[in-house]
């Protein structure tokens, strides 16, 4: 499913704690889900390596 920048997704958990970010089912990044009032965000913390 294409996004455009900046566009919102719906996420399934709302525990403020690490998350996997996925492309086409593999990881490729991983953050923390934050709330920065008023809105939510994850925060890259590693990048996965190519491969």
């Amino acid at each position: 499913m294409p996004r455009a920048p900046g566009s919102l997704i719906q996420l399934d958990r709302y525990d403020h704690g690490p998350v996997d970010i996925l492309v086409t089912a593999k990881v490729v990044a991983r953050g923390e889900f934050v709330t920065i009032d008023p809105s939510d965000a994850v925060p890259r913390t590693s990048v996965a390596k190519p491969g």
